[in-house]
Parts: structure tokens; C-alpha cells; sequence
């Protein structure tokens, strides 16, 4: 069973609804026996210690996100098994990826935000390289012991490309020839995650991603290294924590899924995010 976690804030919505909406064009994609391979775990939090909901800046209701994200749901459980939840003691992602990784509920866990696009047949590349069938027979990295479980691998989709040359390793193209300021200003990226190339299973001998990217985790892995209450609640420790964890393991390595694209469109979220009717609280830097 693969599980699908994400957390969902009240200014990301609408995000969340177009990132809902490329799960269902997946469909086409999928047949009823992957389906039953699939679940989707979602929490909403109105994060009352972030937002000044009694503020005067305030200008939306709490409950119309509340209603806008129960609308989203619903229509995922139409086509997929998906459970979701308001849970306001759920203040960041972290947190809400520590408590679901600690369960036993699955047996890969893919992580994930609401700003990411991707491509609909996401989900049937990862059933195949998670099958076994399309990696090939793999040899392990020189500093690694053999371990013929497919629970061994991390696997990523792949990034256009990143802000510096230390994401090359799982980018479709090198920072050094587009450098990232080009490329987040290009028209052309728009177009880029439809890729018609055919999805390759690639062994890298790093470790490298972020939470929101969809990295796929083995729970075996997830339950060695179990995420600390020092990590805090918040974004983005968790990956950076997990990826030291990987780097010193024996038994782990990275499977990037090339020409499975996936990029961060948070530099454009303010065209789908409605942030600007709260008055928020500097979170981050608490």
C-alpha cells in the first residue's frame, strides 16, 4: 500500500484543488487494481496560534477554507481511498509527517505539498518502479551491502532544474547550462511537466531531494529513523534530517525517476493562493 500525506493550510486551497485535479486526470493512467494499491491521507489545520483569525486584515472566513478543502476531499474519495480531517493541533508539515510516518498504515509512504506540479501519470510510475519492474537489476554503490529487498530504495521524481549545481544530480537539465534565474522566468517551463520521453529508473549514488517533491519512503526506513520532536513542527527539517540518515545507511539508496518531472511553482502560488487575506503571524522566524 502507498500512502499520499499532505497538509493543507487555509490560504493554500485552491493550490490544493489544482493539485487534487492532476491526481484525477492520473486516473486515465490507473486501473482498479492500482487504485486499491492507493490512499490518500489529508489534514487541514486552521493553525489559530499562525493566523489572527479576530484580526481586522482577516478579510476570509474560516469557514469557507474549511469548506473548499471537505469539497476537494469528497471528490477524491469518489475515485480513490482518501481520508481527511481538521485537526488545529496540527501546526506544520513536519509535524503532521511524524505522526504519519509512525503509523503502520502503509508500506511507502510519498510526501508532499499542495504548490507542486507534476505530471498525471505520476502515480503509475511510481506502481512500476515500486513493482520492481522497470528498475532494472540495480548494482548497489560500491559503499553499500547488498540487500535484495525492493524496500531498499528512495525513490524521487526528477526536477527541471534547481537553484545550484548540488541539485544536479536529479535535475533533467544542469545548472550550469540554465542558470535557475533563466529558467523560473522562462514561458517554456510551463510546458515541461507532460514529458513524452519514457520514464527511466535511475540508481544515484547521493541523496538528494525535498519533502514536497514526492519522495517515496519505505516505511522500513521511515521507522529506523523515526522523525524527533527536536525537528519541530514546522517545514522543511524533516528532509534534511532523513537525507543524513540515508547518507550513512548501508542498505538505502536513491531511485530518480528521469523524465518524471515535477517542479516547485511557489514563485507563482500568488496567482493560486489567497495569503493575502490573512494576517499572519511571522511563524517561520519563531
Amino acid at each position: 500500500m502507498i500512502k499520499l500525506i499532505c497538509l493543507v493550510l487555509p490560504w493554500e486551497v485552491f493550490q490544493f484543488q489544482y493539485t487534487c485535479k492532476l491526481f484525477l486526470q492520473g486516473l486515465e493512467y490507473l486501473s482498479d487494481t492500482d487504485r486499491e494499491r492507493i490512499k490518500f491521507q489529508f489534514t487541514y489545520s486552521d493553525v489559530p496560534l499562525q493566523i489572527l483569525w479576530d484580526s481586522n486584515r482577516t478579510k476570509i472566513d474560516k469557514g469557507a477554507c474549511q469548506s473548499v478543502f471537505k469539497n476537494i476531499c469528497e471528490l477524491m474519495k469518489r475515485h480513490f481511498n482518501v481520508s481527511y480531517e481538521l485537526n488545529n493541533n496540527i501546526l506544520g508539515c513536519v509535524g503532521h509527517r511524524r505522526r504519519e510516518f509512525n503509523k503502520n498504515d502503509y508500506d511507502y509512504c510519498i510526501t508532499f505539498d499542495s504548490d507542486i506540479d507534476f505530471d498525471p501519470k505520476l502515480l503509475k510510475s511510481f506502481l512500476l518502479g515500486l513493482d520492481g519492474s522497470m528498475i532494472p537489476k540495480i548494482k548497489i554503490n560500491k559503499d553499500k551491502i547488498e540487500y535484495p529487498e525492493k524496500s531498499n530504495y528512495i525513490i524521487t521524481p526528477q526536477l527541471p532544474i534547481y537553484w545550484d549545481s548540488t541539485w544536479d544530480s536529479i535535475s533533467k537539465w544542469q545548472y550550469s547550462s540554465w542558470k535557475w534565474e533563466e529558467f523560473k522566468n522562462s514561458f517554456n517551463r510551463y510546458f515541461i511537466m507532460n514529458q513524452k520521453d519514457d520514464v527511466h529508473y535511475k540508481e544515484i549514488d547521493t541523496f538528494k531531494w525535498f519533502g514536497g517533491m514526492f519522495p517515496c519512503y519505505p516505511k522500513s526506513f521511515l521507522h529506523k529513523y523515526p522523525l524527533e520532536d527536536s525537528l519541530g513542527d514546522g517545514y522543511g527539517s524533516d528532509d534534511t534530517y532523513l537525507m543524513g540518515c540515508a547518507a550513512t545507511d548501508k542498505y538505502i539508496s536513491q531511485i530518480v525517476l528521469e523524465n518524471l518531472i515535477v517542479f516547485d511553482n511557489g514563485r507563482d502560488d500568488v496567482l493560486f493562493s489567497i495569503k493575502e487575506f490573512f494576517d499572519l503571524k511571522f511563524y517561520r522566524k519563531d
